[in-house]
């Protein structure tokens, strides 16, 4: 939603400066609403759509909110799959089931082949550096974007989550395509079982997140020297 109507007819016009109080008014709320959406409050503005002084009509506009909602509606999408792949991997890991664990001889053959097919990610992109450097990526911009250590953080994201996250989305989860009504109550309970904790009591429970392999201690700090370029 980019446009939020706004009447503003109880306020009397005051001009200052040529603008009025209406209109100061409209501008500070169309701030304040960008700001309670982690939204840049510079980018609002408030715009007049009556031509007559009473009663008035305003539109707070910020081409943020469009793009929030779109965030907003497609997290709540991708929360809901993943509270379900992270359920459905600790309650098999419960039951027993484990993947198929690497040998010394598997690893071998993987670093064989790898070193084949062009080495590593961060080999494969520094090969590219001039290219990359005529679209305006510097080495120094490469750097951070192959950060072994944010890379970790974005895999951790993929198979862990909070347990008070996960009982938000679950109590909050609506029924779609993928996730009908009937698979959120058998998660509700898969949930229970898999963590030991209700909906209700894990929204205390801040210091837990649950992984394919359980409920473990939250991890909150990350290894700042991970070598980029063994990925």
């Amino acid at each position: 939603m980019d446009l939020l109507p706004v009447y503003a007819d109880a306020i009397q016009i005051s001009s200052a400066g040529g603008i009025s109080r209406r209109h100061q008014f409209s501008q500070m709320a169309a701030r304040a609403i960008s700001t309670s959406h982690g939204l840049p409050s510079h980018t609002a503005h408030a715009r007049k759509i009556t031509q007559y002084e009473s009663p008035e009509k305003w539109l707070l506009c910020n081409e943020g909110w469009k793009y929030k909602a779109i965030a907003n509606k497609s997290e709540s999408e991708r929360d809901g799959l993943l509270v379900w792949r992270l359920l459905v991997d600790a309650l098999c890991w419960k039951c027993g089931y484990r993947n198929v664990e690497w040998t010394a001889e598997d690893r071998r053959r993987w670093e064989q082949k790898k070193a084949e097919t062009g080495g590593t990610r961060y080999s494969a992109v520094m090969r590219n550096k001039d290219r990359l450097a005529e679209v305006g990526l510097s080495v120094d911009d490469l750097e951070k974007l192959l950060s072994g250590a944010r890379r970790s953080a974005a895999n951790e994201v993929a198979h862990s989550m909070g347990l008070p996250h996960m009982a938000a989305v679950l109590a909050l989860l609506g029924s779609t395509q993928v996730l009908p009504d009937d698979a959120k109550e058998a998660m509700g309970r898969a949930f229970t079982w898999v963590t030991g904790y209700t909906l209700e009591d894990a929204l205390d429970m801040e210091n837990l997140q649950l992984t394919p392999e359980g409920v473990v201690q939250r991890q909150t700090e990350w290894r700042k020297d991970e070598d980029i370029a063994t990925w």
